[in-house]
């Protein structure tokens, strides 16, 4: 893909919040300002892409002068001119949750009493065993590296990005996106330019059409000046 106009091709950018345009510290660098900025000075649509809640990931676009629709909680909400489009329950995942707690000790983060859409849980626990308890209720266990997600198996980021595109008339082949996580991989690898930053997971690299030098938020701003410059 590297031989195309991506700046005449791609109409949108999608970046994930944690460990993407921050780093594990959850500091944001003034690179991710201006990876966001330049992109929207550019005439390009940006869309924020985080498993957090709603509300940090709707300040977290505003903040960073995003115009996009948001997607939140791993794609299962959707929120654009505040209205909010669910793509899941709750209550879905609420059932694995209750199932996981039978056999080990699985203690909800802090945000997730604001939660509307899936469960997330402190790391800790061993992943594998999540997965063999959860996989067979129709569900799935994603480890972001901040925590485990439990969510209803075929809701991820992308299919939350393909929702919020639907609101601005466009599709995945209109999109880069630019993540670092197990829970990025289906965004970046299904996207029409996926991206990784340097600290990303070695299995999201494999799908990804570029490898950013740098990480964090220096590395997401390097991603868009690769995208967008001649």
């Amino acid at each position: 893909m590297n031989d195309k106009n991506y700046k005449k091709e791609i109409k949108a950018i999608v970046f994930d919040v944690d460990g993407t345009l921050t780093d594990y510290d959850r500091k944001m660098s003034i690179d991710s300002f201006n990876a966001v900025h330049y992109a929207e000075e550019q005439g390009i649509i940006t869309l924020i892409a985080s498993g957090n809640v709603l509300p940090i990931t709707k300040a977290a676009s505003m903040f960073l002068g995003s115009s996009g629709p948001i997607v939140a909680e791993n794609g299962g909400m959707v929120e654009y001119n505040e209205k909010i489009i669910f793509l899941t329950k709750r209550e879905i995942s609420l059932a694995g949750y209750n199932e996981i707690k039978k056999y080990m000790n699985a203690v909800p983060v802090f945000a997730d009493r604001w939660r509307e859409s899936e469960v997330a849980i402190k790391l800790g626990p061993d992943i594998n065993m999540i997965r063999r308890i959860v996989e067979p209720m129709g569900l799935a266990a994603e480890n972001t590296g901040f925590s485990i997600h439990i969510m209803e198996k075929g809701v991820n980021k992308m299919s939350g990005i393909e929702k919020a595109l639907e609101l601005l008339g466009l599709t995945r082949n209109d999109v880069a996106c630019i993540g670092d996580s197990e829970n990025d991989i289906a965004m970046v690898r299904d996207c029409a330019v996926g991206i990784a930053v340097n600290n990303a997971v070695r299995e999201l690299k494999e799908y990804a059409d570029y490898i950013c030098e740098n990480s964090y938020g220096k590395g997401a701003y390097e991603a868009v000046r690769w995208l967008l410059d001649p």
